[in-house]
């Protein structure tokens, strides 16, 4: 990048931090549109990192940045619904081989549609997690970590298992068996090769 290119645009970041109070209401009324920061970082011809981390260092300015990511969320949302609805097939002529004209229905593509509803739904749960974000997953298992297990009942659980295997050792246990959805599990074993005598041992 040029001197008086590099120039121009760190005079142009001064103007706009300058001017704090529009900068960031501009900002926000073109995210609640649509827009990306990267989009309206680009239209200005700004770096985006600097923009983003003039946000950032303010807990106002980046509330209000937040605010409106919230609102382009609802209006996500409320596009689902046109979208699922979907678009009326299109009717348009066909002429054959022979000739002859038909009017041939031309039909929406459901599956990019589904696409587009899922892609905004996800898109606004990342931005509103309190209102789009997930509710109906199922909370992680807690796994407690080993450490907090009791040293006792590590010695009981292994204890359980040897007198299991000794057990079936003796005789006094049958090993269960795999559970399969029918029939019963079965163990193939090769018979062993047969050895040729040939009198030498």
């Amino acid at each position: 990048m040029s001197q008086p290119i590099q120039n121009d645009r760190i005079a142009r970041f001064a103007e706009k931090i300058g001017a704090e109070a529009e900068t960031v209401d501009e900002l926000c009324q073109r995210v609640t549109g649509g827009e990306t920061l990267v989009e309206v970082c680009k239209e200005w011809d700004l770096p985006y990192s600097r923009i983003a981390s003039w946000l950032e260092a303010d807990a106002d300015r980046w509330a209000a940045y937040e605010r409106a990511l919230k609102l382009r969320s609802d209006a996500w949302v409320a596009e689902t619904v046109s979208i699922s609805d979907g678009a009326r097939a299109e009717l348009i002529e066909h002429t054959r081989k022979d000739g002859t004209t038909i009017v041939v229905p031309v039909l929406p593509d459901h599956q990019r549609d589904r696409l587009r509803v899922d892609a905004r739904f996800r898109a606004a749960a990342k931005y509103d997690r309190a209102r789009f974000g997930g509710e109906g997953e199922a909370p992680a298992r807690p796994v407690k970590p080993i450490a907090e297990i009791a040293l006792l009942e590590v010695a009981r659980r292994q204890a359980w298992v040897f007198e299991k295997a000794k057990r079936i050792l003796q005789g006094r246990e049958q090993p269960r068996e795999p559970r399969l959805l029918e029939g019963k599990a079965e163990t193939v074993v090769d018979p062993a090769p047969e050895i040729p005598d040939d009198g030498e041992i």
